[in-house]
């Protein structure tokens, strides 16, 4: 099957998605805050000749429509609206840093469409522990006519690694800079606020990718555990940064595919 755009709308948000090969479970990859579908592109074309591939630009993002605000449900309801377009009547779903949480979203309100689930360094808890303290001055920061310094120093901080290529670290400071303010603070609103946790189990095949003590301390891996009974957990190499996609393609592309030979 050739390689397809697609545009389906929701109730608030106008979608844009890629289509692309054939096989079952469709493998649907979704991107973290800032980003595009683009960073999957080195990923799609490792599956294609066994699985239907979908990627997609969530609200705010890429191609799709924008926002003056967001919530939570605006992103697991545009996955759903990808998936129901699409006829995915199964999915294995791939989320990386905020997409986890959507991702877990989605299977949450259709469990009997969602056969596994990878986790790429993401979070299922809010950010900065939801503490007022911390939270209030990371979002005052993205509501200021100074964002754009605010976001720089936030990519710098907490999207580089310390072994991070410099082409790389180009290529994620240039995705991330070209989202728009309300973008940015729309997500981050949803990431440091309670939406984003839920304590509902999910019983199906997990893989977790993380970076060492930044997105997984102890207590996180536990907390994860305890909601994903059948999870699978790796760290990778100290000094890499958050698009583990990027940074460790080939290693991506094996976790998935053990993931899919785990899918029932």
């Amino acid at each position: 099957m050739p390689r397809l755009t697609r545009t389906v709308t929701t109730a608030s948000h106008r979608v844009v998605y890629e289509v692309e090969g054939r096989g079952e479970p469709t493998l649907l990859f979704i991107h973290g805050a800032a980003s595009t579908r683009e960073v999957w592109d080195e990923a799609r074309p490792h599956f294609v000749d066994d699985h239907r591939v979908i990627t997609l630009d969530l609200p705010g993002h890429g191609a799709s429509s924008e926002s003056s605000s967001y919530a939570a449900s605006d992103f697991a309801e545009a996955v759903t609206a990808v998936m129901n377009d699409a006829a995915v009547e199964r999915a294995v779903i791939v989320g990386h840093s905020f997409g986890v949480s959507v991702a877990r979203d989605v299977a949450l309100a259709m469990p009997e469409r969602v056969a596994a689930l990878q986790m790429v360094d993401g979070f299922l808890v809010p950010l900065g522990g939801g503490i007022p303290a911390l939270v209030d001055p990371l979002l005052a920061s993205f509501a200021s006519d100074d964002w754009e310094q605010a976001a720089e120093g936030f990519i710098d901080q907490f999207m580089i690694g310390a072994n991070t290529p410099d082409d790389i670290a180009d290529r994620v400071r240039s995705m991330m800079l070209a989202s728009e303010q309300a973008t940015w603070l729309g997500t981050l609103t949803v990431a440091t606020s309670p939406e984003v946790e839920s304590d509902e189990v999910i019983d199906v095949p997990v893989a977790g990718w993380f970076l060492p003590g930044v997105t997984l301390p102890a207590s996180y891996e536990d907390y994860l555990r305890e909601r994903f009974p059948q999870l699978e957990m790796s760290v990778a190499e100290p000094g890499t940064g958050h698009f583990l996609m990027w940074e460790r393609p080939d290693e991506l592309v094996t976790r998935v595919q053990a993931l899919l030979d785990r899918a029932p």
